[in-house]
């Protein structure tokens, strides 16, 4: 399906901004095994939140840094290959868990 002008600028747009919410994922996920390992290197976390925090911190953050990798290549994909099924799937699992913090 060839796009034209707009829809075209529209579809790189989306790749663009996707490859730089992946590479944000990566960060989350690399700084999450970083403190993970490293705890006497960051021992200053541990005094501050705990050790029982540090752990579920650091977990959450390879947790979400893992969730927003996933998604961010589907749409990275989804808008290359113009793929509408890939597309969907992003953006119901965006609002999907963009709603979850209202819900608690």
């Amino acid at each position: 399906m060839g796009l034209t002008g707009c829809g075209n600028f529209l579809k790189y747009s989306m790749f663009f901004f996707n490859a730089i919410i992946l590479i944000a994922g990566c960060g989350l996920l690399g700084f999450g095994v970083y403190i993970r390992t490293n705890s006497d290197r960051v021992s200053h976390f541990t005094s501050v939140l705990g050790n029982y925090m540090y752990t579920s911190f650091s977990m959450a953050l390879i947790s979400c840094g893992g969730i927003v990798i996933l998604l961010s290549f589907l749409g990275c994909c989804g808008a290359i290959k113009e793929v509408r099924c890939m597309l969907g799937t992003v953006r119901t699992s965006r609002c999907i868990l963009g709603f979850v913090p209202f819900q608690v």
